[in-house]
């Protein structure tokens, strides 16, 4: 039985070296403490290589309320405003993460997060909204430029699909980090040189 998140106690650093936690990827003003929060449990995708879809195989959202307390809590209490979402996918659900960033606009949180999400479900009307809450980098899953291999790994989107987002996610100001697997059963060399094209047709949105 999986314990709710919405039962969860707020995370609690208060044993840690909390200086060990400084955010070491960009030069952000204010605090360089990176805190990690988590917002859900689950993932609505289904890549064929990862087993986090069938450890978790439903979605499990904390409140909008729960998590706009315990931001403001661990604002406080440890000084700084940065924040690591550390959910599979931050994007599973469009209308809650919508409705957080809505929040923390109407609320002028001020603060400053990344988080991972998943190509497609991110528009140009949601990543402006990302960027007003404090958005600031996005990890995205693409894992290889070749459609075939994209099949594959049941990952539901095409490279040029994965394009469009790197282009609408750079153009809205936040910044593009990538993953890639190399090396996946019955990859080609044709397969490695379509990865390598797509990262140069690419390469200034990242």
């Amino acid at each position: 039985v999986r314990y709710p998140l919405e039962d969860m106690p707020m995370p609690d650093f208060s044993d840690l070296p909390i200086e060990m936690y400084q955010n070491r990827y960009l030069d952000i003003p204010g605090y360089s403490i990176q805190l990690p929060y988590q917002i859900y449990n689950g993932c609505a995708s289904r890549c064929n290589f990862c087993t986090r879809a069938y450890l978790n195989n439903k979605l499990d959202f904390k409140s909008h309320d729960k998590v706009i307390k315990e931001l403001v809590q661990m604002k406080k209490i440890y000084k700084s405003n940065i924040f690591y979402f550390c959910d599979d996918t931050i994007n599973n659900s469009y209308e809650y993460l919508e409705g957080l960033c809505d929040l923390f606009i109407k609320n002028r949180f001020s603060i400053t997060w990344r988080a991972s999400a998943k190509i497609g479900n991110l528009d140009k009307h949601i990543l402006e909204k990302m960027k007003k809450a404090g958005c600031y980098w996005i990890t995205l899953g693409l894992e290889s430029g070749s459609d075939r291999i994209l099949e594959m790994m049941n990952k539901s989107f095409t490279s040029e699909q994965a394009s469009k987002t790197l282009r609408d996610v750079s153009e809205s100001g936040i910044i593009n980090h990538i993953y890639l697997i190399a090396g996946y059963p019955y990859e080609t060399q044709e397969d490695i040189m379509q990865t390598s094209r797509f990262l140069r047709k690419n390469r200034k949105y990242i």
